[in-house]
Formats: C-alpha cells, sequence, structure tokens
C-alpha cells in the first residue's frame, strides 16, 4: 500500500482551552471543530516545557528538553529525527521555516529535502546571541573562567556565522518566491543587503577562525547582548538608505504616540506583522501542493499568528481585516485604538480582556487557513491520501497567573496543548490518557505504518491507554540557555489530581515566581490559584521523588544537587 502524505502543522502558543471541540464557548475553531469527527485527538496532551526553544526536540526526535546536554543544540546531538525517518522511508521532505530555532545548526534539517526561511535576519542574530547569553553573563560575574565560556560559545557563534552566511544565500535564492509570495512581510520589507551582510559574517569569521578566543574577548564579552548587539549593531547600516529614513519615521512617530498619549500615530509601525503571516505561508503550501512529484510529500511549517502580539488579519492591511476576526469570535466592538493602546505589558483590567480577545481572534484567523489548507487538498484531490497533523508546541499565558506571552512557566494555560491527526478514513478517537509531545513523531509514524526509531521515547497516542500514564514531567530552566552547573532546573509533575511545580532555586532572571515550591489540586482548583504545598502534604513525597528520579538521570547535574 502506497504511503500517504504528510501535512505537519505545528502553531505557536496555541492553548488546547481555546479550541470548540476542548469545550471552549467561543467560536474560534469552526474548521478543526468539522474535521474531528474523522480525527484522533488528544484530550489530554502537554508540553514538557512552556516555550518553543524546549519543545522541539520533543516534537521532531521525542526525547525529553534536558537529554543529550539540553536543548541549546535543538536535535543536533539526538539521534533519528522525524524527516530523517521519513526520507528513510521514501518521502519529499520539506521544511518551510517561520523561526530560527528550527535551523540547520540545531540539527532539524537532517534528512529535508528543500527548506525555505520566512523570517529576518535580525532574528538570526538575535537567536545566535539567546545561546549564549547566559554563560557570557555567569563569565561577568565571576561564576565561570573565561576557558568555559570559550568552550561553551564558540561553536554556537562558529555556527551561527555559517548559518547567517547561508541563511544570506538561501533568500537570495529565493527571490522569485519571496516577491510571488510574501511582497507584504516585514522580514522582505526590511530591504536588507543580503549580499553585504553576508560578506560581514565572512570577514566575521575568518577573524573567528585566526582566534575564537581574541574574537569572543573583543566582539562577545563586553557587547550588548540584546537584539541591537554583536552583528546588528553594523548590521543596520546594510540597507537602503531610504528604508533607514523609514524606520526613523516610524520610530518617532511610535514615540511621540507614547508621549502625547495618540495611538493613532502608531498605526504606520504597525503596517507590518510581526511573524510571517499564515495566510502568505498558506499561499506558498498550496502552491507546493500543485507540483508534479513521483515521492509523496512530508510538508512542515510553524505558524505564528497565534503568537504575541496576536496581529490576525491578512496583510497588507490586516489591522482592518483584523476586526472581522474579532467579529467571528464575539468581540463586535473591538477597534483599531483597542490594539493601539495595549503596552508591552497589558496595564489594566481592561487591557487584559484585550488581549483575550486578540488572542482569539488570531486563533480563529489560523484555523481559516487550516481551512485553506484542506480546501487545496480537495481541489488536488490529495485529501484522501493525506495526514494531516495539528499540533502546539506549548500554550500561552494571558494574565492568569500575572504574566503574558510565554516563558518557562508550567501552569496548564502555558503547557497543555491541541494535537489533532486528521484523515478522512479515520473515525473520531478522544484521547483522555496523559499524553505529551514526545508521543508526536511516533503518532505520526503509527498513522502511516511505520516503525518508530528505539532512540524515540514516546509512543503513539492510540496506544496509550487510559491508566497507563499517572503523570507527565515537566522540565526546562528559567529562559536562557542551559547552563547546568550554575544555573537552577525548573520541573513540574502533574497528574490528574495534582501539579507539583518545583524550582532547584529561583533564577535570578526569574522576575515571576514568589514560591520556590507549589502545589494545587486540579480537581478544586482547576485554575491553580491556590497554592496548597507544605512539605507534610501526603502527595508531595511521591510527587518529588518523580523529580528526584530525573535529576538523578542528568549526568550534567552535579551529584551534590541529587537526592
Amino acid at each position: 500500500m502506497p504511503l500517504p502524505n504528510i501535512l505537519f502543522i505545528t502553531v505557536d502558543a496555541l492553548r488546547a482551552d481555546r479550541m470548540g471541540f476542548q469545550g471552549y464557548a467561543k467560536n474560534t475553531t469552526p474548521v478543526l471543530d468539522s474535521i474531528i469527527n474523522q480525527s484522533y485527538w488528544c484530550k489530554n496532551l502537554f508540553c514538557l516545557a512552556g516555550s518553543t526553544e524546549p519543545s522541539f526536540p520533543s516534537i521532531f526526535s521525542s526525547t525529553r528538553p534536558l537529554s543529550y546536554g539540553g536543548y541549546d543544540q535543538g536535535i543536533a546531538r539526538r539521534p533519528n529525527s522525524l524527516p530523517e525517518t521519513l526520507k528513510a522511508a521514501g518521502y519529499d521532505t520539506i521544511h518551510l521555516l517561520t523561526f530560527p530555532w528550527v535551523r540547520s545548526t540545531y540539527g532539524y534539517e537532517r534528512g529535508v529535502d528543500r527548506v525555505e526561511h520566512y523570517y529576518s535576519i535580525r532574528r538570526v542574530v538575535s537567536n545566535v546571541l539567546a545561546t549564549i547569553r547566559n554563560t557570557v553573563f555567569a563569565y561577568r560575574d565571576g561564576l565561570i573562567e573565561f576557558d568555559e565560556l570559550l568552550q561553551s560559545a564558540e561553536v554556537f557563534l562558529y555556527n551561527g556565522l555559517k548559518d547567517i552566511i547561508d541563511y544570506c544565500q538561501i533568500r537570495q535564492n529565493q527571490v522569485g518566491i519571496e516577491q510571488d509570495y510574501f511582497s507584504h512581510s516585514s522580514f522582505v520589507n526590511e530591504r536588507y543587503d543580503l549580499a553585504k551582510i553576508s560578506k560581514l559574517a565572512k570577514t566575521h569569521l575568518r577573524e573567528f577562525s585566526v582566534s575564537s578566543a581574541d574574537y569572543i574577548k573583543n566582539h562577545i564579552v563586553n557587547s550588548e547582548l540584546t537584539q541591537a548587539g554583536w552583528l546588528s549593531a553594523e548590521i543596520k547600516f546594510l540597507r537602503s538608505v531610504s528604508k533607514n529614513i523609514d524606520v526613523t519615521l516610524d520610530y518617532i512617530l511610535k514615540l511621540m504616540s507614547s508621549l502625547i498619549g495618540e495611538p493613532r500615530l502608531g498605526l504606520r509601525y504597525l503596517r507590518y506583522k510581526a511573524f510571517v503571516d499564515a495566510a502568505d505561508v498558506t499561499d506558498r503550501i498550496i502552491s507546493i501542493l500543485k507540483e508534479p512529484r513521483k515521492k509523496p510529500f512530508y510538508i512542515w511549517t510553524h505558524l505564528l499568528d497565534t503568537h504575541y502580539p496576536y496581529m490576525a488579519g491578512r496583510l497588507p492591511d490586516w489591522l482592518k481585516n483584523n476586526r472581522q476576526y474579532l467579529r467571528d469570535v464575539g468581540h463586535p466592538d473591538a477597534s483599531k485604538s483597542d490594539y493601539l493602546n495595549i503596552s508591552t505589558q497589558p496595564r489594566n483590567e481592561s487591557e487584559i480582556s484585550a488581549w483575550r480577545n486578540f488572542y482569539d481572534a488570531s486563533v480563529r484567523y489560523t484555523d481559516e487557513q487550516i481551512g485553506r489548507l484542506l480546501k487545496a487538498l480537495d481541489e488536488a484531490d490529495q485529501r484522501k491520501n493525506t495526514l494531516v497533523v495539528i499540533a502546539g508546541d506549548h500554550g500561552e499565558e494571558i494574565g492568569e497567573h500575572g504574566d503574558f506571552s510565554h516563558r518557562f512557566r508550567m501552569y496548564d494555560e502555558n503547557v497543555h496543548t491541541p494535537l489533532i491527526l486528521h484523515h478522512p478514513d479515520f473515525k473520531e478517537k478522544k484521547i483522555d490518557a496523559l499524553t505529551d509531545l514526545r508521543d508526536l513523531a511516533p503518532s505520526i509514524l503509527d498513522c502511516i505504518g511505520l516503525k518508530a526509531p528505539d532512540s524515540w521515547k514516546g509512543k503513539p497516542v492510540t496506544q496509550v491507554l487510559d491508566n497507563e500514564r499517572d503523570h507527565i514531567l515537566m522540565e526546562c530552566f528559567c529562559r536562557g540557555n542551559c547552563l547546568f552547573a550554575h544555573r537552577p532546573v525548573y520541573m513540574g509533575v502533574r497528574t490528574r489530581k495534582y501539579k507539583f511545580i518545583w524550582r532547584e532555586w529561583i533564577d535570578p532572571s526569574d522576575k515571576m515566581s514568589k514560591d520556590r515550591v507549589e502545589l494545587y489540586d486540579l480537581i478544586e482548583d482547576k485554575a491553580e490559584q491556590n497554592n496548597i504545598y507544605s512539605a507534610d502534604h501526603p502527595a508531595v513525597k511521591k510527587l518529588k521523588k518523580i523529580i528526584d528520579d530525573r535529576m538523578n538521570d542528568i549526568p550534567e547535574i552535579a551529584a551534590s544537587r541529587k537526592n
């Protein structure tokens, strides 16, 4: 029997409790609701860390975030990725990248035949800095010697510079695609001179190759480790004069808007979306579906419209179109000024409500794009021969515990996310068992009749019995990179009744956590608002042992920190 095609869509910051088929009252997911009767779907699927970087090793290699030395290098040190396995089985493998955490540096392009990039060069640079930031801070604070900084940072900087060069070449090669499908996207309209940026990166790479130690001392140790630091300080001049004037005008109007309290001055700043538009990515996928091929396809991409700042609506006038999606989810009175008045952190209940409304609208907008893909499969007569997989990488906090967006938090709004495996021949199967993102890749292979590699730790969701697992164990660091020797590990255990959140100690960069240890009764306190932790609580001993056992399994953690 021929292998089916696979269309695999992950969606950023997608909360399970915002899905209609999960019981949400607002009409956010009419498309997904309409296909649920031909799908296997998980009611209780959780990510193992509440952000993107540590979630994708679980998605693509069915492993834990802190295994194989942590998630800083993605799946580069982990065997048997999903695309590698599918390529070996005869698939034409295609990745359409909308963010930089899944670049070749991190191993995600192993086994991928075709890669396209739809994100800014600035994100590549800031991404490299993110992988070394905490190590540099540790050196500045006297916690590590320079040799340890050098050993940790040089691989990321070397690979990062090579990635910048490769990125520039790929972007130059896909100019026609960008003109046809992404002409209104910010990553295209930044108008950087990619040839000059490539030349700059090569100059840095030559200097790095002469002496990586001197390079790190000269360019990193005292650099501003933000989006304005390192190469960003030079790259900003490598675009057209007209664009620099354009950017300066945006900044002035945005500043004036803030100073005089006139939000309409900020309209110009918002003409581009923060991330590539899901509608544009959908158009590109539809064009690929029409290509002739001799092998089954596997196409993966990641949609970001549900990521803060929740920009629902199609470009070029997404803010005008946004109102349609707000009306669709029951917010007919929302206006442009509601969006423009939102600061980087909501300041009152009205703004928190507005954030939630815009999030719901972005879910509805994403759902619409999924519907367009399903229609395109029908029109190409490929629907009956395609497995469609929809999954979130993590959830999203919108003020439930005092924070916004997503970081390192383990409350359900941040870790409970949907998974749907859809095929016209499937009959609805709701999986009530406790499942996690490690089960995703094995489930895909099970649906198409392939055996999962032995290195994968998950299990097909259809084979997980309701009473087989009694807990989900989560693990991460507080933002930043996996500096095992000097940073506290954060873990959480979720059972059907309890949520146990344990921080080895509170990281200095963690400004949100008030308590080192938290315990919630999820039956009595579903929203996790009443911390009932005490050392002698009858549930604590068993839950803490799960964490102790995992700590003992991680070789990078010193024996003195283990029980």
